[in-house]
This record gives structure tokens, C-alpha cells and sequence, in this order.
């Protein structure tokens, strides 16, 4: 079925583009209603301006909002959508195919703290559309939508918020007052396993009274552990845990930020100029987690970093080194107390090697043997001109090459060049 027809009147200009071939697109102002044919234009220097003309033509879309129930303050929602080619029924599997997750906003209809989602160029025909908490949470409201050519709207209503589903957090200021502008992430732990998130469900209930929902099916597992981080723009991230199962209600009190200063001692020559930096991470479950935690600062020409906006306690520290294609790797990682106020952290550069490799025909790793006490990850080695390759900042200890299923080894110092064969 053909859809409406608008033609499109617009008044004479001449943009200034390079010279080249180009997809024409044109769409209704609100991006979802409307839409033209795509045409293909070639823009030619010394040439009068190609002129187009386009055709918009309405879209079938599907229009949902997403009420909270009464009462509740409004969270993060997903919606997926999947077709029932073979009927939706109430064992109809939960819709498959999602759409990104709006902040809230007044609907057209007015009503406060809904969602509005707009799902456009959707086939006529039956589908199953599902509202979902974030991106990794439980389905809460679905609904089967028959649409037709065209415009098409639905509204889903989702249920009231279980106390058992979420904690409570009251989160204060350095002065005691609540705390607002926050950023939340959820992670939920089974042993050594860690399942995560960049867009908790947090719901703000009142200025600085958050509920943060668990992380997916967290509260089924009684042996898990939930973890949450609290970032604030000027005074750095918080995190903390409790066990899976309770729904706890927590005080969080951010501190004022501490500023960090490190020195770096024993580097020799100007080769690695310009080529350190170093990462400070909160020492917690976290850092294992997300490296967004981390603050990275390049150490400048006299040998020194500066950080600011970090909360007192235990932190990680990485002293790392670039390589170009060869990538980064911690040369130093050592635990640090930061306290409040001003500090300055020194650190001893350990002594750098250089390694030549010969013999490549492929790209190649060099993995660390001995990894205490550094967590080393594998360097890739790119061959050079006539197969060679020149590593350089390795500390020492025990490495393997390896090529495909060729394998050397070498250590360092007592290594200056490594042929795989």
C-alpha cells in the first residue's frame, strides 16, 4: 500500500561542497514522519549545481510511551520489538529486537515523566513490543500492537517498583548536604565472574535518594555480590557492595577531592620521552571491571603527572609506556594510600630493555612469563623491512615469541636480538 505523497517546495540556494558524488537524503522535520527517496548526486568543479528533486513520503512508524506507574519517579527503560508471524500469545517469546532507551521526557499527551519512543520504517503487520529496566533488566510491561500504514501510537504502563528490586541510596556532599548529578553503574559478581553495565536503573526520588535496581536476575542468586560505582564530575567515584538477596539502605558520603602529584626517578636518556603515562584507579572491585574509573595523565617533561578529583583511599597506580602498534604495558603497578589534601608519589622507573626480532613473516606476540610482580598483557610485534622488528621499554624477566605455531623464548637482561624460525 502506497503511502501518502508530499512534495517538497524549497527556496533556491547553493551549498558549498568538494567536488564528488553524493547520497541526497531529505526527511520531515521531526526526523521520523516523513521521508524522501535517496537520489545521487556528482558535484563537478566548473559545472553549474545539480538540482534535486525529492519526494517525502509518510512513513509507517510506531509511536510508544512509556508510563511509570503512579508514584514512581521515572527510570531508564528499553524497548524491544519482535513480529508474531505466528500469533503473540502469553507464551510468546519476549521481544527481541531493541530500541535505545530515551531519557524521560513529557509525552505529546502531556502526561509527566513518560517515554516516547518513535520506531520507524516498521512492516505492517503484528508485533510484540516489550518495555524492559535499562539494558540488562527484566521485562516489566509488554503489549501485542497490530500496525498499519502510517502513523500508529501504543502505550504500555509499567507496574509498580518492588522494594525488593533495587537499594536505596542517600548520597551527601562533602558538606553534608544531598548530593545531585550523578552517574551510576552496576556490576553483579558470581566468584571470579562479572557482569556489568554503563546504563544502571536509577531512579532519583528525591534530591540526593536514589533507588539503583539490581543488575538482572542479582536478587535470584543468593552466593552473588552487587556492586555499584557513584561518579560526580568534580569529586571523583564512590563505590560500593552488598550481597545479592537484600535490599539494602545505604548513607554515601563523598569527601573533598584529593590531588596527586607523581615523580618519576631513575629515567635515563630522552628515548621514552614523551612516552609515559600513568593510570590511577580506586583499588576495588571496580578496577577489574571498568577502566573508565581510571584517571590517566601523561607524565610531562620533568618527569611528573598531576591528578586531581580523587577520593582518599587505596588506589592503583600503573606506570605505563607506549609503544606505537606494539600497544601499552605496565612496567610498575603498586598500591597507593591517597589521602585527603595534597601529595606527591614517587616512583622508581625500573631499568628498560631493547630486543631485536628477526625472522618474521607475520605479525607476531611477546608474552610476559613471569608476571609478578606486574600483570603483563601481550605486546604485537608487526614486522619491519626485510622481517625485522625493534621492541624497546621491556623490564626484566622470562618472554615467549610466538608466530603462528613458532615459539621463542629469551630473557631479559642477557638478550639482544631474537631470531623465530
Amino acid at each position: 500500500m502506497a503511502g501518502r505523497v508530499c512534495f517538497l517546495v524549497w527556496e533556491r540556494r547553493e551549498l558549498d561542497v568538494d567536488a564528488g558524488t553524493y547520497e541526497v537524503t531529505a526527511t520531515s522535520s521531526d526526523g521520523h514522519r516523513y521521508r524522501s527517496q535517496s537520489e545521487q548526486v556528482t558535484v563537478q568543479i566548473g559545472q553549474p549545481p545539480p538540482v534535486v528533486q525529492l519526494h517525502l513520503v509518510e512513513r509507517t512508524a510506531l509511536k510508544v510511551t512509556v508510563l511509570p506507574a503512579d508514584g514512581d519517579a521515572p527510570i531508564p527503560i528499553g524497548l524491544r520489538r519482535s513480529a508474531c508471524s505466528l500469533g503473540c500469545g502469553p507464551r510468546s517469546r519476549a521481544p527481541r529486537r531493541r530500541a535505545a532507551a530515551p531519557s524521560p521526557a513529557p509525552a505529546a499527551s502531556g502526561l509527566p515523566h513518560s517515554f516516547a519512543f518513535t520506531l520507524s520504517d516498521v512492516e505492517p503487520g503484528t508485533w510484540l513490543v516489550g518495555a524492559y529496566r535499562g539494558q540488562e533488566g527484566p521485562l516489566l510491561a509488554s503489549q501485542v500492537v497490530e500496525v498499519t500504514s502510517g502513523q500508529n501510537e501504543t502505550t504500555l504502563k509499567l507496574p509498580p517498583a518492588l522494594r525488593s528490586d533495587y537499594a536505596l541510596l542517600n548520597v551527601r556532599g562533602p558538606d553534608g548536604l544531598p548530593l545531585d548529578e550523578l552517574k551510576f553503574r552496576t556490576a553483579f559478581q558470581t566468584g571470579t565472574s562479572f557482569v556489568s553495565t554503563p546504563l544502571a536503573a536509577v531512579a532519583r526520588v528525591a534530591s540526593g535518594a536514589y533507588r539503583v535496581f539490581h543488575l538482572g536476575r542479582s536478587t535470584m542468586d543468593a552466593k552473588g555480590i552487587c556492586h555499584i560505582l557513584i561518579e560526580h564530575r568534580d569529586l571523583g567515584s564512590r563505590s560500593l557492595s552488598y550481597p545479592a538477596g537484600l535490599a539494602p539502605m545505604l548513607g554515601v558520603r563523598f569527601s573533598e577531592p584529593a590531588s596527586v602529584e607523581v615523580v618519576l626517578e631513575g629515567v635515563e636518556g630522552d628515548r621514552y620521552d614523551g612516552r609515559f603515562s600513568v593510570n590511577l584507579a580506586p583499588d576495588t572491585w571496580w578496577t577489574e571491571v571498568q577502566a573508565r574509573a581510571r584517571a590517566q595523565a601523561a607524565v610531562g617533561e620533568k618527569g611528573r603527572a598531576a591528578f586531581s578529583q580523587l577520593q582518599p583511599g587505596d588506589h592503583l597506580l600503573a606506570l605505563r609506556v607506549a609503544r606505537g602498534h606494539h600497544g601499552n604495558t605496565s612496567l610498575v603497578e603498586e598500591r597507593v594510600d591517597v589521602r585527603e589534601g595534597s601529595q606527591t608519589i614517587r616512583v622508581r622507573v625500573p631499568t628498560l630493555y631493547v630486543v631485536e626480532i628477526e625472522g618474521l613473516t607475520a605479525q607476531a606476540h611477546i608474552h610476559r612469563m613471569d608476571t609478578e610482580p606486574v600483570k603483563w598483557s601481550q605486546l604485537v610485534v608487526v614486522p619491519g623491512p626485510q622481517g625485522r622488528a625493534i621492541v624497546d621499554g621491556l623490564v626484566a624477566g622470562e618472554y615467549q615469541l610466538q608466530m603462528g605455531g613458532k615459539r621463542a623464548t629469551f630473557r631479559l637482561p642477557g638478550t639482544s636480538t631474537v631470531r623465530i624460525e
